[in-house]
C-alpha cells in the first residue's frame, strides 16, 4: 500500500500557461508549460521544450495566459522528463486555490 505523504490535498486542472523568468543559477526560461495539478502551495507542471532543471532548483517566474498572470518564487521537489512538481517559496497570488 502507498502512503500519501502531501499535506494538501492535489486538485486535477490542466491549465495553459506562459511561464517566463529564470532558475537560481540564471538559467532563462520563455516556454510553455500546461498544469496537471495545483494545491494551495505547490504545483505539477508539464514544459512543452525540454528545460534543464534538477531537484532543489528555485525558480521565479511570471505565469501568465489571456484570464490569469501571477508572479511565483517555486522550489523544484521531482523531474520526470519534461514533468516537475514543488513547492511555493512564497505563496502568490492570485492562485487557483485559497
Amino acid at each position: 500500500m502507498v502512503t500519501n505523504l502531501r499535506k494538501e490535498k492535489r486538485i486535477a486542472l490542466k491549465v495553459y500557461l506562459e511561464a517566463k523568468g529564470r532558475s537560481h543559477n540564471g538559467f532563462e526560461i520563455n516556454t510553455q508549460i500546461h498544469t496537471e495539478n495545483v494545491s494551495k502551495s505547490g504545483m505539477c507542471f508539464v514544459c512543452t521544450t525540454p528545460i534543464p532543471l534538477r531537484s532543489g532548483d528555485v525558480l521565479e517566474l511570471e505565469l501568465s495566459n489571456q484570464n490569469f498572470k501571477t508572479k511565483v518564487k517555486f522550489k523544484v521537489a521531482w523531474k520526470n522528463g519534461n514533468k516537475f512538481g514543488g513547492y511555493f517559496l512564497l505563496k502568490p497570488e492570485p492562485w487557483f486555490l485559497k
